[in-house]
C-alpha cells in the first residue's frame, strides 16, 4: 500500500479507510433502528453510541452524582469548615504546609469523628495506608532503613 492510503489497526489487522467508514454507517444504521429505556428516568430513546444507557446528560448527572454522594465522604457547611479552621489551624495536620486549595476533613470512616484538616496528599496517602497506625509504622520504619 502507498503513503496516500492511510491505514488504522483494528485487531491486528489493517483497516483502510472505506472498510472504517463502512463500518461505521452500519454502526449507525443498528443503532437507529433500536429504541432502549433510559436508566434513569426509563423514557424512551434512539441511542447514537452502542454504551449509551441514558436518554440524556441531565439523567446521567443525577445518577452520577447519587453514587458520588454514596461514597462517605463527610460534609461540613462552610460555617463548620471555619469553626475547623479556627480549631485546627489553616495548615495541613501532617506535614503543616499551607495548600494552595483547601483543606480536606480528615474523618473516621468508622465513627465518622473529625480527626482534622490534611492537605490533599497527606489525605490520601491515610486513605491510600488504610487508616492503618501499623502499616504506617511499618512504612516509616521502611523508610528510614533505606
Amino acid at each position: 500500500m502507498t503513503e496516500a492510503v492511510k491505514q488504522h489497526k483494528l485487531r491486528g489487522r489493517a483497516q483502510t479507510p472505506e472498510h472504517i467508514a463502512k463500518r461505521a454507517a452500519a454502526t449507525r444504521l443498528a443503532l437507529s433502528t433500536q429504541v432502549r429505556a433510559c436508566v434513569h428516568c426509563s423514557s424512551s430513546f434512539t441511542p447514537t453510541r452502542a454504551a449509551q444507557r441514558y436518554c440524556s446528560l441531565g439523567c446521567w448527572t443525577v445518577l452520577a452524582r447519587k453514587k458520588r454522594d454514596q461514597t462517605h465522604r463527610i460534609k461540613v457547611s462552610p460555617t463548620e469548615y471555619r469553626e475547623l479552621v479556627a480549631k485546627f489551624g489553616d495548615v495541613c495536620m501532617i506535614c503543616a504546609e499551607k495548600p494552595k486549595y483547601k483543606l480536606a476533613v480528615d474523618h473516621c470512616h468508622e465513627t465518622g469523628r473529625i480527626r482534622g484538616l490534611l492537605c490533599h496528599r497527606c489525605n490520601t496517602s491515610l486513605g491510600l495506608m488504610r487508616d492503618n497506625p501499623a502499616l504506617l509504622e511499618r512504612a516509616s520504619v521502611y523508610l528510614r532503613s533505606v
